[in-house]
């Protein structure tokens, strides 16, 4: 039985995660902590106090801080861009306000981050580059996936190279949440999406949606979300025999590698891990063998 602190956190938490759905999906837009409030049904006041608490920021912090990560991974991974396309697209409104705000953050200038981040071949691991001349890539349009999730913050690999036992815990979580609710079948996917890049985001800050397809009328409750997970481009690359160490390498090469000599570049949808479905009573890495990663993307000569 849930105690009532217990139950407020809960409905917190509910709340918060409705707006943590709407900053992924509106980062590039004008984000007032007015509107957001509105959509957590919290008073102004309140709202600051509660997002603190639950998410360890202040809004502001936080929306800056995934802002100028988009940034980043732009200039990274779409070199083309302007400035002034960066700032609009990762919604620090001009150039001005982006050169200001990037300076600040990283004592540098946005030109000079570009120049010296480039992805440039310098990997010098020659088993790993081996390895991924064998990888099976295939390219695949994928269709957009409603699912029921529970957000882990933290780099879904330890730095021994393991699976963090926090992302089994999560799955968990939404696991059992929708076997209580006659949810789970043969047609329901496993799916894990990486939010953030761990080479420009503190393992600490990373999330990571633990997830499960479910119908469109499965509700939110707790510590529990739901959102559309998007449809699109995804280069497709099979693990059998998972070892994350490895894994952690190939991803890493075939972002700087692979990418870069291909037709395609990295669209800003996460990327998604595809786990075989387990059976009840729960779900367990060590029982993962097999997983699809996809790694999202565009054509190059697409805006």
């Amino acid at each position: 039985m849930q105690t009532k602190r217990t139950r407020t956190f809960h409905n917190h938490m509910s709340r918060i995660n409705l707006v943590l759905n709407h900053i992924d999906n509106h980062l590039q837009s004008p984000l007032s902590l007015e509107s957001l409030a509105e959509i957590a049904a919290i008073s102004t006041f309140h709202f600051h106090r509660v997002f603190k608490a639950i998410i360890g920021e202040n809004v502001h912090d936080y929306i800056q801080r995934l802002r100028l990560q988009k940034a980043r991974r732009l200039m990274i991974f779409q070199p083309g861009l302007t400035l002034t396309e960066v700032a609009m697209r990762s919604g620090l409104q001009s150039s001005a306000n982006f050169s200001r705000t990037f300076v600040k953050e990283f004592g540098m200038t946005g030109s000079a981050y570009k120049e010296k981040y480039k992805l440039e071949d310098s990997y010098k691991k020659e088993e790993y580059i081996e390895k991924l001349a064998n990888l099976e890539i295939r390219i695949e349009r994928l269709p957009a996936y409603h699912v029921a999730f529970y957000r882990f913050y933290h780099c879904f690999i330890e730095g021994h190279g393991q699976a963090h036992p926090g992302i089994e815990a999560s799955f968990n979580q939404v696991y059992h949440w929708l076997l209580e609710r006659d949810q789970i079948n043969e047609q329901t996917l496993c799916i894990g999406t990486l939010l953030d890049d761990p080479y420009l985001t503190p393992f600490d800050k990373c999330r990571y949606d633990a997830c499960f397809s479910c119908p469109p009328d499965v509700e939110a409750s707790g510590i529990i979300s739901t959102k559309v997970i998007p449809g699109g481009l995804y280069a497709i690359i099979p693990f059998n025999n998972l070892d994350f160490r490895s894994f952690w390498e190939l991803i890493h090469l075939l972002h700087i590698k692979w990418l870069p000599e291909s037709i395609y570049e990295l669209d800003m949808r996460p990327s998604m891990e595809m786990f075989t479905t387990p059976k009840p009573p729960m779900f367990q890495m060590q029982n993962i063998d097999f997983m699809h990663y996809c790694l999202p993307l565009k054509l190059k000569s697409s805006s």
